[in-house]
């Protein structure tokens, strides 16, 4: 079953969404979770949205572990980092590097990390490729 968080329209999830709802994701089937990761990070605040891997890093590791490499799709995986990318402009280095020390961590050992990352390029490639060829089409009427 569908958790509420993720029936909800983005404008619906609060500011403070609480780390229960993510782990709820997490035990989605991959294709309901990837749709519900994809509301959190479209409708939460950069900060708020880092706050709340944050807390998960800190006290439900497992749901990261558990959502993060099989949830993001190319959508995600672009979110996702635009998010990071303006959450980090607001923060001090140090709060920087302790952040994703630990949000890195809660994926495990280093060739899990590296699986994470690896996969995190390759769906931003992805989601380039995928706007290239959106405009392309629509725009230059050129099928790629």
């Amino acid at each position: 079953m569908i958790d509420d968080v993720c029936r909800r329209a983005p404008d619906k999830l609060t500011e403070k969404a609480d780390i229960h709802g993510l782990s709820a994701a997490a035990h989605l089937p991959d294709e309901a979770a990837t749709r519900c990761f994809e509301l959190y990070l479209a409708a939460l605040s950069p900060l708020s949205l880092r706050d709340l891997f944050n807390d998960c890093a800190i006290h439900m590791p497992d749901v990261l572990r558990l959502l993060l490499p099989r949830a993001l799709s190319p959508l995600g995986a672009e979110l996702f980092t635009a998010r990071m990318e303006a959450a980090d402009e607001r923060c001090a280095e140090a709060e920087k590097g302790a952040f994703y020390a630990r949000l890195y961590g809660a994926l495990g050992d280093d060739d899990a990390q590296s699986a994470f990352l690896s996969r995190l390029l390759d769906l931003k490639d992805a989601f380039a490729h995928e706007a290239l060829r959106s405009v392309a089409r629509g725009v230059l009427g050129i099928a790629c």
